[in-house]
């Protein structure tokens, strides 16, 4: 109610139109959060947590190439903001790939991202890559004993 009456007062609040699209995602809404958030970035073409927000509506509608689109502008204006194109839909594990590395760019010391990395090359079967992102991430965060136990079952299958 809040945000539609922020809209009701101020029609080009690109801020309330994304929050609104917010809670839309919440009550899978999906359409209509992605009518708002298409206002929000008319309103303010660069704004990064509306990116984050429509990459994950066009997930659930299973629009991959436009989500990963999203992420990779919301990472382009802010190269920091985390959590976005989180999806585990393996016809898409490049652009998942793709979106991480852009990631690591700037944030080469996030060993959750390293984690992630390697469950992703483990995926597409590029083991020796997965192995580099594991060991990457449990130097980073040796007290993720995960890491070590993904690592593991990844050098077995390549013996």
């Amino acid at each position: 109610s809040l945000y539609v009456r922020v809209l009701d007062v101020y029609p080009e609040s690109h801020m309330a139109a994304n929050n609104l699209a917010a809670v839309y995602l919440e009550e899978d809404r999906t359409d209509e959060a992605i009518n708002y958030l298409q206002d929000a970035l008319r309103w303010h073409p660069n704004y990064d947590s509306a990116y984050v927000n429509l990459s994950e509506a066009l997930r659930r509608k299973g629009d991959f190439a436009g989500a990963q689109k999203a992420s990779l502008k919301a990472l382009e204006i802010n190269p920091s903001i985390e959590n976005v194109y989180e999806q585990e839909e393996p016809e898409n594990v490049d652009g998942q790939i793709q979106v991480l590395l852009r990631q690591l760019e700037t944030d080469t010391s996030n060993a959750t991202l390293w984690w992630r990395l390697g469950g992703l090359y483990g995926q597409k079967e590029m083991y020796r890559e997965g192995i580099e992102a594991f060991q990457k991430a449990a130097s980073l965060d040796p007290s993720r004993a995960e890491q070590a136990e993904e690592l593991r079952r990844i050098l077995e299958e390549l013996e």
